[in-house]
């Protein structure tokens, strides 16, 4: 019957499972003082609609805000750079938000430099993304089973985009690299089966095992004018 909490700012964690299964809550302030939150801290809070992350906010455990059904939309701190996950949970279902079916917004804080590892993991709400340009690195398996993606735009400043980033994004049809990436990961792009176009802007982008694997619409990749070698299994 929980509907509300005030969390006073003496708090600096919310541990595992604090708040799961209060399916009358509504919303949540969490204050500054607060740098992590614990494993399924929120998970399965149906009615959530309302959160306000801390804008200290360093780690999340995993399924923190799972099948929270009533989000809608989140604003992510750019102290965040993490989502921890013990080792029985698979990755196929650690995502912060996962399951979170009705979350189709997301707000990234201004000065934002990476998109914290595993953050949207099975986040089916989302359909588009737009990744701030300040961001740097587009973390370990970030967007992975992201099955309703359907547009990212990576900016110019992105570097980096690790394993798995967008792994099993199944309704992603086109990207375009751009010239600041250097560097894509093993298994970035594998499974995503409505991936029709690759575009490369940059011709000594370097490309790791896997990345586009198992993409089985794909009709036309340009890869870098200057690659010197093609991993294994890349496509």
């Amino acid at each position: 019957s929980l509907e509300n909490i005030i969390i006073p700012d003496s708090v600096t964690f919310i541990g595992n499972y604090s708040f799961e299964d209060c399916t009358s809550l509504k919303s949540i302030v969490i204050p500054d003082s607060v740098t992590r939150i614990g494993a399924s801290a929120f998970s399965n809070c149906t009615s959530l609609a309302s959160v306000t992350l801390s804008k200290s906010l360093e780690s999340m455990g995993s399924r923190a805000f799972a099948y929270c059904t009533a989000l809608t939309s989140v604003d992510i701190p750019k102290s965040l750079d993490r989502v921890t996950v013990d080792g029985s949970t698979y990755l196929s279902n650690c995502g912060a938000f996962f399951k979170c079916s009705n979350l189709n917004n997301v707000t990234f804080e201004e000065g934002t430099a990476e998109i914290a590892e595993k953050l949207f993991v099975g986040c089916d709400g989302l359909t588009e993304i737009t990744i701030p340009d300040t961001v740097t690195v587009i973390e370990n398996a970030a967007f992975y089973l992201c099955s309703n993606l359907e547009k990212i735009i990576i900016p110019d400043s992105v570097t980096e985009i690790d394993g798995f980033a967008f792994n099993s994004c199944t309704s992603l049809e086109n990207i375009i690299i751009p010239d600041s990436v250097t560097f894509i990961r093993n298994y970035s792009f594998e499974d995503c089966s409505a991936l029709k176009s690759v575009e490369f802007k940059n011709p000594n982008t370097k490309i790791g095992e896997r990345v586009f694997s198992n993409c089985s619409s794909l009709a036309s990749v340009k890869l870098p004018e200057n690659l010197t070698s093609i991993p294994e299994y890349t496509f």
